[in-house]
């Protein structure tokens, strides 16, 4: 397999995680994504199957798998814009819900990370959102109100209003750097998100 991810973080005993990529299982590891893909996002916060696809084999795109104890068990897609890390979609499958396995993982990704972390989440307008909200909070990731809109995935929907999150840059020692990408570069950081992962 090639791995073209610049991260791939250590994790707890028992906890793995794979970049998949075309090759031998490749429709397995698609499907077994775009099925908990499917039932964790909405449509228009969604890629369309092929869309899914053509993002594996994206340069700056790390489509990958969760597994624990050797189960699959959730997914993690996030983007590698040198000066930070887009986290875009990372889901666990319902059924294995409930059990730690999301804060686990994304605790150790942050962790191991030299540059800032950001993120997309809904407004905080009902309870699962609010609670989605606190579960990044409680990482470390910090709530960024604003004007922001994720483009549409398809031309025949609209675009979704959304705010930001941020989880600051780690040093060696894991210290929090306190300065927020987004306080200082929004429009910047917006306009590649637009460009590179929207296109």
């Amino acid at each position: 397999m090639v791995r073209t991810a610049k991260f791939f973080p250590v994790l707890d005993q028992g906890m793995e995680y794979r970049q998949i990529y075309p090759g031998p299982g490749y429709k397995e590891d698609i499907d077994f994504i775009y099925s908990i893909y499917t039932q964790s996002f909405p449509v228009q916060e969604r890629r369309s199957r092929e869309q899914l696809e053509a993002e594996t084999v994206h340069p700056k795109a790390c489509v990958g798998i969760i597994s624990v104890d050797k189960k699959e068990v959730g997914l993690f897609i996030y983007w590698d814009m040198d000066e930070f890390i887009y986290a875009g979609h990372f889901a666990v499958n319902p059924l294995y819900r409930g059990q730690k396995i999301g804060e686990r993982f994304l605790s150790c990704f942050l962790k191991q990370l030299p540059c800032p972390v950001i993120l997309e989440v809904e407004p905080p307008e009902n309870e699962i959102s609010c609670r989605r909200i606190a579960f990044y909070e409680r990482l470390g990731l910090h709530l960024f109100p604003c004007d922001y809109k994720q483009p549409p995935y398809n031309k025949n929907e609209s675009s979704v209003p959304l705010y930001l999150m941020e989880a600051p840059a780690h040093t060696v020692s894991y210290q929090v750097d306190a300065k927020l990408l987004l306080t200082q570069n929004y429009a910047s950081i917006v306009a590649k998100l637009h460009k590179e992962v929207y296109a």
